[in-house]
Formats: structure tokens, sequence, C-alpha cells
């Protein structure tokens, strides 16, 4: 299972998809709007209120109510103490990564080696919170990345609102 933060304008060119993933047990989580640093932390309000458009996609198309969220471009340097505040009045369950695949940069199938060589230098850090992306090319070499975790005995779950969240 896998946790997926999502951008609102990408589940609502893909509604069946956020169902689906809703369906096979599967975390929905948000990632917010507009993705431009500008926008997005112009405020702690524009946060919210983008976190909180992309929640409602969730809730209105799989009837899940999510305070999943993983900030755009991560926590730091952008959450500041007054958007962390916000966040926390809103109920919204912030998470970062430990382990960022570059998956985005790495194109050609590198980031599968890229992540298990941070993967080996954690120690056993638990949880490992793998950073990922939607691209074509990721979904080309996942299975081979997916096939290390599971040779190394790793448990794949999704994140449970319980869960201590991975934060920078």
């Amino acid at each position: 299972k896998a946790t997926y933060f999502m951008l609102e304008p990408h589940m609502k060119q893909n509604p069946d998809i956020v169902k689906g993933l809703s369906e096979k047990g599967h975390a929905l989580g948000v990632h917010g709007v507009t993705h431009d640093i500008s926008k997005v932390y112009k405020s702690p309000e524009n946060f919210i209120n983008e976190m909180n458009q992309a929640i409602h996609f969730i809730k209105e198309h799989t009837d899940i109510q999510t305070h999943l969220v993983r900030s755009p471009y991560g926590s730091k340097p952008h959450m500041t103490p007054p958007f962390i505040e916000a966040s926390n009045k809103n109920e919204l369950i912030l998470w970062d990564w430990n382990v960022d695949s570059k998956d985005w940069q790495l194109t050609k199938g590198g980031f599968v080696n890229h992540t298990i060589q941070q993967i080996n230098h954690l120690d056993g850090r638990e949880p490992l919170v793998v950073l990922m992306h939607e691209k074509p090319t990721t979904a080309t070499h996942l299975e081979e990345l997916l096939q290390f975790f599971q040779n190394e005995g790793y448990d794949m779950k999704a994140i449970d609102e319980s869960t201590i969240p991975v934060q920078f």
C-alpha cells in the first residue's frame, strides 16, 4: 500500500483514479492546488485554503475526510510558525519524507539505485517515507524498487492518521 499526496487539478483530471486508490486501501492526502510558491505561501490563509480545497475534492469523490498534507516543496523553509499554527488549528497532519528518490530528475531509472543508496545509509530509521511523483518514467521503473523492498523484508503500508509524521 502507499499514500498519495495529490494536487487538486490532477485529481480533477483523474477522479476515477482517486476513487480507485481509495477503494484499493491506499491512503489519500493532499499536496495543494497551485504548487506555486508565491501563491501557496503568500499567507497562512492561502496555504489553508489550498489544502482545504483539495481535501474537499477528496471528500466529495471518495467520502474520505483526510487530514494528511504534504506541503509543496516540503516543510522547510516555507512552513514558518504562523503556517504551522494555522495547520494545527485546522487539524492538518503535515508530512515530509526521509528518502528523496529524485525520480523527477533521474528519469531513466537511476532513481531506483539512488533511493536504495539513501535507505542503506539510514541505519534502520523507521518509518521510511520515500518521495516519488506521478511520472510515467517513475511507473516504468517502480517494480524494480518495489522488488527491492520486498526482498529486504520491508512492510509497505499506507500512512494512517495516527502515525507519527516524518517531518524535517
